[in-house]
Parts: C-alpha cells; structure tokens; sequence
C-alpha cells in the first residue's frame, strides 16, 4: 500500500502570530487536514513557526537595505507593466498606464531609500527580518512536500480563513483536478480586490473549467496570483519556485508575494488557476 499523500499542506506561521496565538491557525490545518482525509484523501501536514533569520547568513546595512528597497521597487514596476503588457489595452490606455507605473515607481523607490537610512535601528530592517523569515517558512514547506512526493502542495498563511463544509468539498474536488490534470499554480484566496491587482481583464477572459457548488474554476491564459495566502503548487512548479527561494537568491530581499510574481513572470507559460471566489479569505486583509 503507497504511503505517498496525495497532497501535503504546509502552515507558515510564527510564535506571536496574532492568528495562531493560542493554537486556532494550527487547530485549523488539523481539522482540515481530517476532514480530507474523510473524504478519501491522503494528507502530510507541516506547521513552520521557526524564526531561522541569523545575522551573519543576512546581515543588515544601509547598503543591503537600499538593495532591497530598489529591489522591491523594480521588481513592483516590471510587474504592473507585464499585467499592462497581458490585459489587452488600447495604445491609448496601455501608454498612460505604463506612464503611471514608472511614475510610481520613482516615488516609491525614493520613499524606500529614505526609510533604509536607518540602517539595523530602523523599521525597514524590522521588515527585512520577517521577510527573510517568511521566505525561510514557505521554503521548508515546499521542500518537505517535494520530500514527501505529493503530487500537490498547498502552502497556507496563518491568516487564511478556516473552510466551511461545502468548502472542504470543493477543496477536495479542486485538489483531485489539480492532480489529474497537472496544473502547476491555483490561486485559492480572497485577498486583494481584482481592480487593486490590476488582474480583472485577465481573469474575465479565462477559461471556465468547471463550476463545483457555486465556485468557478477558471484557467487563465496568463499567470497572475492574488497573494500568498493560500496557494496550490504542482510538484514541478513547487520545485521552480524552491530554487528562487534559495539561500544565495534571497538578497536583495523582497517579500515573498512578489518573489512567486518573479516566477510567473519570467515563466509565462506556467498554466495557472483561479477559484472564484476563493476559498480562503485572508483576513488580515478583510477583518
């Protein structure tokens, strides 16, 4: 009898978590992991709460501080012009928004180097450290579900809603499609609104795949996420997205959503899910 799971679900959390600090985050991943389990399915769990950042692997400066606002700010811009490039404007449109993008960008590159004068005192090396951190979690979760040869891994944040029943259900459905059918990233989460990620005329033209007790699962024709919060990975994009979470790729650090936006976008042809509307709400974003 194979004891290979058909997923592994990974929980990224921290020990003052403001969502797990008496255990609700972790009860949660249990309850879901038994109620998919009861539905047929077999299921690895790993909660990741260790605090890994040291000093001397990522030391923090003015200098490596200034690398990642830069970073940051570059990585946000290229991003909101591939969205611009993909959503099918007309000239017109396309040519005032990019002018927009590169606008902000400016003001945010210079909002950020100001903050990074601070140096390991300031607000900004705060950041880098949890970042760091956040990176560190969502790695070990995705190397421990390749590990564990599930041919699917979900990685959660701790602020991701708990699923109703009907929910569960369709969880297990969209997992099962997502196995057979090898798709390699499902955006699961309600996150930030369409219009604020600049997505909704790519997802409007995608594909619907099925529509399971109310939720639509649409294939689109570009990869675009909403976030981290909740997310399916194939094992072969579990492992892409592992390697740009690499020790000696995590300076200049940037937080983490907009690493998994690094692959996308220099892997368009990733073929990418959405569940409308998401299964989890992410709640530190909606109360």
């Amino acid at each position: 009898m194979s004891t290979t799971p058909d997923l592994f679900i990974g929980l990224v959390t921290h020990r003052n978590s403001a969502f797990n600090f008496s255990g609700e985050a972790t009860r949660a991943l249990e309850n879901l992991s038994l109620k998919l389990e009861g539905l047929g399915l077999k299921v690895k769990t790993l909660v990741s709460d260790r605090d890994d950042y040291t000093s001397e692997s990522f030391p923090i400066s003015t200098d490596s501080l200034k690398s990642a606002a830069k970073a940051q700010s570059q990585l946000e811009r290229d991003w909101r012009l591939f969205l611009i490039s993909r959503a099918g404007f007309a000239a017109p449109i396309r040519f005032a928004k990019q002018t927009a993008t590169h606008a902000l960008y400016r003001v945010m590159l210079t909002k950020r180097l100001r903050g990074a004068k601070g140096a390991s005192a300031s607000q900004a090396a705060k950041a880098y450290q949890r970042l760091i951190n956040i990176d560190l979690s969502h790695r070990r979760i995705l190397d421990e579900g390749l590990k564990s040869r599930a041919s699917v891994i979900v990685v959660l944040e701790d602020d991701a809603s708990e699923l109703n029943v009907q929910q569960v259900h369709v969880f297990a459905d969209v997992i099962r499609m997502a196995r057979d059918q090898g798709v390699d990233f499902i955006n699961l989460s309600e996150s930030i609104s369409l219009n604020d990620l600049g997505v909704t005329r790519i997802l409007n033209r995608g594909e619907i795949m099925a529509s399971v007790q109310g939720n639509q699962v649409i294939a689109m024709d570009t990869p675009v996420t909403n976030t981290v919060c909740a997310n399916i990975y194939g094992s072969n994009f579990a492992t892409l997205f592992a390697s740009y979470l690499s020790e000696n790729r995590l300076s200049p650090v940037i937080p983490i959503d907009w690493r998994l936006n690094q692959v996308l976008m220099e892997h368009p042809d990733t073929r990418c899910w959405w569940i409308q509307p998401g299964l989890f709400l992410q709640r530190s974003m909606h109360g």
